[in-house]
């Protein structure tokens, strides 16, 4: 049969793991949080002390741009070459267009 300082020893070793295991449950969430605030940080939204989302506009203004200007061009790109398989119209013209004599 257990002593009474076996037992006390017993509950005292499980709360201690119950509360260890609070402590890595807290600390992992906590690492990723900072994970994701990095990862929003990297894609120009911040998160501010009291918990407000800011979201740097021009950044996405910006890549916005840069996104619609290379849709345009490829666009572009890919009528000329629709045109260019459809008709031997416009074979002389580019040609003479890129390598003039």
């Amino acid at each position: 049969m257990a002593t009474k300082k076996q037992v006390e020893a017993k509950k005292t070793t499980k709360v201690t793991k119950k509360e260890d295991d609070k402590v890595k449950k807290v600390t992992k969430k906590d690492q990723e949080i900072k994970k994701a605030k990095k990862l929003l940080t990297n894609n120009g939204i911040h998160i501010t002390e009291d918990g407000e989302v800011v979201v740097d506009q021009s950044v996405q203004d910006f890549r916005s741009a840069v996104l619609v200007l290379s849709l345009a061009i490829n666009l572009v790109v890919f009528i000329t070459w629709i045109i260019l398989q459809y008709t031997t119209h416009y074979d002389m013209a580019l040609v003479h267009a890129f390598l003039p004599r």
